[in-house]
């Protein structure tokens, strides 16, 4: 049976949610300022405030109704609402009148009576609503008054109140200035002696009260707590808000083997294990089409999942490397990319900015569009700003000039498994620089120089890192570079000094935790390894 269709009278119809339980009519109106106050939300419409008259805003008042906790107190304070654009329906529906004839359902007994009362009279509930309708199933009547399109709402807290009760002045101004008659107004006096006991008035604030809008704080159980019955039987609960110990270490970038699998001693934390093991899924189904990702690629791509829960979910899914090419870069469990050239691409490139270009690029509240723009925060193109996170892989580098530099058949015959990887020093140092430089102008907003980067690419680099002599000597400029090119060469090498000394050491801290002496290890102290260089400026 098809459901019956209902026309709605275009009646323009605007609804007042009190924040009270309205009794009495009069004194519910008389609440929201009278006749005078209600008659202007019905002559103005909201937004009207933003219509433009003579390219002006404002013009015309925006619709608020003011209700009043303490109708009878002229000096209390009101609490403004808030309108809103609705799309309701006024629906009346009638039913039989009670008539307080009552007897059990189904049974043959006399009738009793009972009284009304007052909220019988003036409002019923929706299920004592839903009651009636079922008991009159065929005598009820529905009829669509019109469509609410606009409510107001009052959302904002009541602000405090001083007590002038005893106040003189506060009291004059109560009942004569406050009162809007001719009688009042005339037997207005004060005392105007400065020494008159109780002339004297401090002026309070005009608010109290420093937010309006009241904080919904929503209380829930942590999920970290755990409840249990201990060995007496009695309730206990348990926090586990400790950090959670990360089994899986990173290996050495010059390790022999890669492991193939979670290491055996590696537990749930149990604090949300349903969480973590669909992460745990979500995070192979990624390593099967990318086997090498980063933090904000793998974030990015499960950004539903908090922090927390992919950090605790990644050591289940592949491992890391501590240093080298392909540091910080989460690895499919067995996949060596030290062994295939085919991986260089998934490569890492870090650099840090000058301090006065990070203090620069610091920027307000991102617009929506940028938070958007966020999900892809871990590609740079060349033209969108990018974050503030500086780790990337060579796969994301997709700014033309850099993708030709890396996408280079010239590659080492093994792998360099401290600095470079499977590319020369020289080419990696090269794609560094422009994508620093690049950075830098897009925060500082200027324009990239790109002709003086292809310029730069362009020379041509002898596969062991060495410059040819065609322009690159620093004094004397033979072919007329510009100085921005200058500038360039310079950063290159720089960077090429640093990526060998930055080899030679980690290959002799690595050289001397494999020396065996007396038929123990040598190992390497703290110190030592914390001079282990962790990036290339």
């Amino acid at each position: 049976m098809a459901a019956p269709i209902t026309t709605v009278p275009s009646t323009r119809i605007v609804a007042i949610e009190h924040p009270c339980i309205v009794k009495n009519l009069a004194k519910g109106v008389k609440s929201l300022g009278g006749e005078p106050q209600l008659v202007h939300v019905l002559n103005h419409a909201i937004g009207d405030s933003l219509i433009k008259v003579n390219d002006k805003t404002h013009i015309y008042p925006e619709p608020v109704a003011g209700v009043s906790l303490r109708p009878d107190d002229v000096l209390a304070k009101k609490i403004a609402s808030s309108g809103i654009d609705t799309r309701n329906i006024l629906v009346k529906v009638t039913v039989p009148k009670w008539t307080g004839r009552k007897r059990k359902r189904g049974s043959d007994e006399p009738f009793t009576t009972y009284p009304f009362t007052d909220t019988q009279r003036t409002s019923v509930k929706a299920p004592d609503l839903l009651r009636q309708l079922r008991d009159n199933e065929d005598k009820y009547t529905t009829e669509a008054l019109g469509m609410i399109s606009e409510t107001h709402r009052f959302r904002s807290q009541p602000d405090y109140q001083m007590h002038s009760s005893d106040v003189p002045l506060y009291r004059e101004l109560r009942d004569h200035i406050a009162q809007p008659k001719y009688e009042n107004l005339k037997d207005f006096s004060i005392n105007l002696n400065p020494l008159a006991r109780g002339g004297a008035v401090y002026p309070l604030p005009p608010t109290f009260n420093a937010t309006e809008q009241p904080y919904q704080y929503k209380y829930e159980q942590a999920y970290a707590v755990k409840y249990k019955f201990s060995a007496t039987g009695e309730p206990i609960c348990e926090s586990g808000y400790g950090s959670v110990k990360r089994v899986a270490e990173p290996l050495a970038p010059d390790a022999e083997t890669v492991p193939t699998g979670p290491p055996e001693d590696l537990k749930m934390s149990g604090r949300q294990d349903d969480l973590v093991l669909r992460a745990v899924e979500e995070l192979k189904k990624l390593l099967e089409t990318r086997p090498l990702a980063t933090k904000r690629v793998f974030g990015n791509a499960l950004s539903h999942y908090r922090e927390d829960v992919l950090k605790e979910a990644n050591q289940w899914a592949g491992y890391y490397f501590s240093a080298g090419p392909w540091r910080d870069v989460l690895i499919k469990y067995g996949v060596d990319p030290r062994k295939d050239p085919q991986y260089r691409m998934y490569q890492t490139m870090t650099f840090v900015l000058e301090r006065d270009v990070a203090k620069a690029s610091k920027r307000g509240i991102p617009s929506m569009a940028a938070r958007k723009a966020e999900a892809q925060n871990h590609i740079f193109d060349g033209k969108t700003i990018p974050s503030k996170i500086k780790v990337w892989q060579l796969c994301d580098l997709t700014d033309p000039i850099i993708q030709e530099l890396v996408r280079t058949t010239d590659l080492p015959s093994t792998c360099d498994v401290y600095q470079s990887g499977w590319f020369h020093a020289s080419t990696l140092s090269k794609a560094r620089v422009i994508l620093k430089d690049k950075t830098k102008c897009l925060l500082l907003g200027q324009p990239a120089p790109e002709s003086e980067y292809a310029l730069f690419a362009s020379v041509d680099v002898k596969p062991d890192g060495a410059e040819r002599d065609d322009g690159w000597d620093m004094r004397r400029n033979k072919a007329g570079y510009s100085a921005k090119v200058m500038e360039l060469i310079k950063d290159y090498k720089g960077s090429l000094r640093v990526n060998a000394s930055n080899r030679k050491q980690m290959r002799s801290i690595a050289a001397r935790d494999t020396v065996k002496k007396r038929g123990e290890d040598i190992p390497v102290t703290e110190e030592e390894r914390s001079k282990i260089p962790r990036s290339t400026k």
